[in-house]
């Protein structure tokens, strides 16, 4: 379970917070009842219940964050604007399950932040470059290194909402071809919602 926050640059960030959602929840309410706010008196109660449930249905309340970060980094074979990166199987030997594109991080913001921001001839100039972007994720997926376009589908539903149909095109093949169809249907579905605001 992921916590979610608004980030420096367009989109937003995420965190580890517990390996499940019993764990999550019990996080959420001690931090909440830890603010001294209206609703701490409340927060404790409950997070002493689920403290109770968690105990009945033999789930540890303990995580360490900092390994659960560092864990994630290792397994991750790229990094994402989001913080998390992508993990996808890789053959280091053949280098095959995913491919640098010549455009990320920064650079790919930069870019998508002008679409945003120009208008006609201009836009479309810049339009053409993530068009391009997207072919190379397309002919790398073709190649079987389908983490170029796991990559930038995820970058680009960070970024704006502007950009969820092209992140759905590449979520959802990328989730296909690995294999990992609940994905490609979550994607779908998150990025018919990212489209409405």
């Amino acid at each position: 379970v992921v916590r979610t926050q608004l980030a420096a640059a367009p989109g937003v960030a995420f965190a580890p917070l517990h390996d499940s959602a019993v764990g999550a929840l019990y996080s959420l309410l001690n931090a909440e009842a830890a603010k001294g706010s209206l609703m701490a008196a409340e927060a404790s109660r409950l997070s002493t219940r689920v403290a109770k449930l968690a105990e009945e249905i033999k789930i540890s309340l303990e995580y360490d964050v900092a390994a659960a970060k560092k864990a994630r980094k290792k397994a991750a074979v790229a990094p994402t604007s989001c913080g998390m990166g992508i993990v996808v199987p890789y053959n280091r030997r053949t280098a095959i399950g995913y491919r640098k594109l010549h455009l990320m991080g920064d650079e790919l913001r930069k870019l998508l932040t002008r679409i945003r921001n120009s208008s006609g001839g201009e836009r479309v100039q810049h339009q053409a470059e993530l068009d391009e972007l997207i072919n190379w994720a397309n002919i790398a997926n073709d190649e079987s290194d389908f983490g170029a376009s796991l990559q930038l589908g995820r970058d680009l539903l960070n970024h704006d909402a502007a950009f969820a149909t092209q992140a759905k095109q590449m979520l959802v093949t990328a989730y296909t071809l690995l294999g990992r169809t609940a994905f490609a249907d979550i994607a779908r579905q998150h990025a018919a919602q990212r489209r409405h605001g």
